[in-house]
């Protein structure tokens, strides 16, 4: 049977009213774009409602204009109550001093209802304010429901509250802060936002708000890192037509809070039909936790009175096991959603009876505070194409990340009892000596280690017995390793002499361009020779037109002092020439005429 619209959409109207309601906004508008509308429906259904203002807006324009807006806006919604704390804007940061100030007002007020902004949102302040919400939830234990809301990304919500009568309201309140819708015209986009989200509601819905809703033990058993992977992972729509049953197996032992982790990944699976076979191998009573999930997934429980071990605890499983296809999830470890789906997707539309998908290896310290595991990094380390020969030197696939054909085990047998550890890697040496394995290079779990040891092969005290049972491994497939070294040293040698052939003619070609360099470093050489002789040419050159120039200089001063002089011998002969007397004149004009006759 496919899944209907209805099985990955929300198509009906949540109304969460009745509660005493806290709404967390980064910066003044965020709680009014978010939810403005559901602020609105809460006061007229007379909920009291606060809104905490966590930084001061200063990077979005002045600090007390902003202040003066939200006055305004949650007047407009009906909110009286409402704090700034006045945090530096783009500086909200999980910080212990801002979650404790967080905490006394959540003690103070003592809320039934958060609402804050998805971690999945943009901007790092947004983020922030989901991040402190959480950890004050988990750290204080917050007996409240949790509500996250979108500003600036989408969710995908698991609630949509239809605000079709408070939609004006809304529009009024946003509008009340002038400076920002200046600044971008957000108003319209928002609404715009929320009329998308009545799509799957029924009329007279026009407008809606989008949430994702956590129940008290919804928070306090996921991680923040869960929480993004698992909740706000976009769920893919399965097309699968045919739909095996798969047993998931998973082996537990005196860890009751990783394994209510990991049954929580497996109720979030886009895959639905499986069931969970939990082999509890002589550990501590958990029917409280199978009760509890039973509610969301099916659970078949396997119960060692006394501890068996890893590879019985497996084996018990898997003749448990009602499924055509078989899974494994330690306690410790996680599915991402798509997981399962991925897997079966795979076997039942090809010939392969082995997948592997990829898996992130999560690295987790030990809060002393929180007196918990929190992720410090995650890295891909398992995620490699199969080769059965490689497999006998090292096991590069967890057991998580595998699933199979029930019947496979017809042929390979069960896991060997006697390891006390590598019982899965034993395993799926032997399972890869009958099947070909499909990689799936996509990461689909997560294989989780944590320090101080808790994980059995990282543990520092544990290296004797690792090295012990690696050497079984070792000498158990023996004749295996070294027909699979022959082949790799073949396989090797093949490659090699082909590249010496390459080498050499690449060696020839390098010697032909090393001698065309050298003669090219000549040829620059001599052009660099004949270069400086012309600048040294051109500096005489430049010498002979400054002494060209200093000569041209002179003679024109020369010519200016001769100027001057010939001036003055006329103006002394003019004026010997205006004092002599008429006669004298001309007498010397008739001798000048004569003069110029001759």
């Amino acid at each position: 049977m496919m899944y209907t619209e209805k099985d990955i959409m929300v198509y009906k109207d949540s109304q969460p009213w009745g509660e005493r309601v806290l709404v967390f906004s980064p910066h003044p508008d965020d709680e009014t774009l978010g939810v403005g509308g559901i602020i609105s429906g809460h006061r007229e259904h007379d909920d009291p409602v606060k809104v905490v203002v966590l930084t001061d807006g200063s990077k979005g324009g002045n600090k007390e204009e902003r202040k003066k807006e939200a006055y305004e806006a949650m007047a407009i919604l009906g909110v009286k109550d409402i704090e700034f704390l006045n945090i530096p804007d783009r500086e909200l940061a999980l910080e212990d001093k801002i979650i404790e100030i967080v905490d006394k007002i959540v003690q103070d007020y003592k809320p039934t209802l958060i609402y804050t902004p998805s971690p999945t949102e943009g901007h790092p302040d947004h983020k922030a304010s989901a991040h402190i919400i959480w950890e004050g939830a988990n750290r204080f234990n917050w007996n409240i429901k949790l509500a996250f809301y979108e500003v600036g990304v989408s969710i995908k919500p698991n609630t949509l509250v239809d605000i079709t009568p408070w939609i004006k309201k809304k529009e009024m309140a946003i509008n009340a802060y002038k400076s920002q819708m200046k600044q971008n015209p957000l108003g319209e986009k928002i609404l715009g936002l929320n009329r998308f989200r009545s799509l799957t509601l029924p009329p007279p819905s026009q407008y809606a708000e989008a949430l994702w809703v956590l129940l008290p033990h919804e928070i306090k058993s996921n991680t923040f890192s869960s929480l993004y992977l698992s909740l706000f992972h976009e769920q893919e729509i399965d097309m699968v037509k045919k739909k095996p049953l798969v047993s998931v197996i998973i082996r537990t032992k005196n860890r009751p809070n990783l394994l209510y982790e990991a049954l929580k990944s497996l109720t979030m699976q886009t895959y639905k039909n499986f069931e969970a076979v939990v082999v509890n191998d002589g550990g501590e009573d958990i029917s409280k936790i199978l009760d509890e999930m039973r509610r969301n997934i099916i659970i078949n429980e396997v119960v060692h009175t006394k501890s068996k071990g890893r590879g019985a605890a497996l084996n018990n499983g898997i003749k448990a096991a009602k499924g055509e296809l078989i899974a494994y999830l330690d306690d410790d470890d996680l599915y991402y959603p798509d997981h399962l789906s991925t897997l079966v997707s795979l076997l039942i539309n090809t010939e392969y009876r082995v997948a592997y998908a990829d898996a992130y290896s999560g690295f987790y310290k030990f809060d002393d505070k929180k007196k918990r595991y929190e992720l410090d990094f995650r890295t891909l380390l398992f995620s490699s194409d199969f080769d059965k020969d490689t497999l006998l030197f090292e096991n590069y696939i967890p057991l998580n990340s595998v699933m199979h054909y029930k019947s496979c085990l017809e042929h390979v047998g069960g896991f060997d009892t006697t390891l006390e550890i590598f019982e899965d890697w034993d395993f799926l040496i032997k399972l890869s000596r009958d099947y070909t394995f499909y990689h799936i290079p996509k990461v689909t779990a997560e294989y989780r280690i944590r320090e101080k040891g808790s994980n059995i092969t990282t543990s520092p005290f544990e290296q004797q017995r690792v090295a012990h049972f690696r050497e079984i491994i070792y000498k158990r497939y023996e004749s295996l390793r070294k027909e699979a070294a022959l082949k790799a040293y073949d396989k090797i040698s093949k490659r090699y002499f082909g590249e010496a052939r390459n080498r050499y003619h690449l060696q020839v070609r390098i010697d032909e361009l090393t001698e065309a360099i050298k003669k090219n470093i000549e040829e620059k050489k001599k052009l660099y020779k004949d270069l400086d002789n012309l600048y040294s040419q051109m500096q005489k050159k430049n010498e002979e037109i400054v002494e060209l120039k200093a000569k041209i200089g002179q003679l024109e001063t020369d010519n200016i002092n001769l100027k001057r002089a010939v001036d003055e011998y006329y103006n002394s002969i003019q004026r010997i020439y205006n004092r002599l007397p008429i006669k004298i004149l001309r007498r010397l004009k008739k001798a000048i005429l004569a003069l110029k006759g001759r």
